[in-house]
């Protein structure tokens, strides 16, 4: 009965954007406006920038995390301390340690191809990546990229880690790195020319992209728990009970939120920075608890960006998605988006 479901809900998906050219709205994926001109990925794009009475003047920077799981020392690290991490259930272990979050479709490229056309202005680019990972020989054809080892911020201890909560909450230690940056995943691309203040604005404030998807309790799903983690010291510490997270997109940050976060929680630090994959136990800090202070503390406007998409690959519909897109380069009216493999 499942299955069935399943089939109709993809086929009325498919019909519906066959018919109409939009997407139905569910879950806060996909959002759909009228189009706007800007090429995807060309090779003469125009940069043809839109003047803001208050132009932001301050470096940004951007940081990538970045993993390939096809390389052997990072493959046996990761079998072995697989087998050493007592997980609460099979299903937890699996969706916390499934090998899809450690996939490398060469989205690194793509992702800073993207980088580099539509946003020029940007000051540097970390790329964050294992001890046990060879930097992709690619790399050496951009001026701007710095390589920051786990091992620059993160304690030998505890390492090598394969919990991207661990990385995220500690990209803010980075040496050298400009008090406004971006945190990208290598699945997240621009689609047209972007401005400083599309992110921020000239006061320094951050615009952070709220999602209407909610906050879910969902057992043994290690996002929602470390999600519930956040939401209950919200709540605790400022009074606000917070149900929506934000996209999954780009992620704006200022190191100064990021480190008053550590310093006022040097315990969630301490524990969470010991899970080498996601835990129970686990605190979405960079995607989630960030925003939300930086917000409380004046730091940060909750924004409605509508040009932007999510995309699950093997979701409902997203061939018709991708085809479209690549149909219509001329006319991509996404300045945000992400290809996510799904997970389960």
């Amino acid at each position: 009965m499942k299955a069935l479901r399943r089939c109709l809900k993809s086929l009325y998906y498919q019909m519906q954007y066959l018919l109409t050219d939009h997407f139905p709205q569910f879950q806060g994926e996909y959002q759909q406006f009228s189009l706007q001109k800007g090429n995807l990925f060309p090779s003469d794009t125009s940069l043809a920038i839109t003047l803001d009475p208050f132009p932001v003047t301050f470096p940004i920077d951007i940081v990538y995390t970045w993993v390939d799981q096809m390389e052997w020392e990072w493959q046996k690290a990761y079998q072995f301390f697989l087998k050493e991490t007592p997980f609460p259930s099979e299903l937890f272990r699996c969706r916390a340690a499934s090998s899809i979050r450690y996939n490398n479709h060469q989205e690194l490229y793509y992702s800073l191809r993207s980088v580099e056309l539509y946003a020029p202005w940007v000051r540097k680019i970390f790329i964050v990546i294992s001890d046990l990972n060879a930097v992709p020989p690619f790399l050496k054809h951009w001026g701007k990229i710095t390589i920051i080892r786990h091992s620059d911020i993160i304690d030998s201890s505890f390492l090598p880690t394969f919990n991207s909560h661990v990385i995220e909450a500690c990209l803010h230690r980075i040496s050298g790195l400009s008090e406004h940056y971006i945190y990208f995943n290598d699945d997240v691309f621009l689609g047209s020319p972007m401005t400083p203040n599309d992110f921020f604005g000239r006061n320094g404030m951050a615009y952070k992209l709220f999602s209407s998807k909610r906050i879910l309790l969902e057992p043994d799903n290690p996002t929602q728990m470390a999600d519930r983690q956040v939401k209950a010291l919200l709540e605790k510490e400022y009074g606000l009970t917070i149900t929506s997270r934000f996209l999954h997109l780009t992620h704006t940050q200022q190191k100064s939120i990021a480190e008053m976060v550590e310093r006022r929680h040097p315990e969630i630090y301490s524990e969470l920075l010991s899970h080498r994959f996601r835990s129970p136990t686990d605190w979405t800090i960079a995607t989630l608890l960030h925003h939300y202070v930086a917000f409380l503390e004046s730091k940060a406007i909750m924004k409605v960006f509508p040009q932007t998409a999510y995309v699950q690959l093997g979701s409902c519909g997203y061939k018709l998605f991708l085809k479209k897109i690549l149909q219509n380069k001329e006319r991509n009216p996404y300045k945000i988006f992400c290809l996510n493999e799904a997970h389960f």
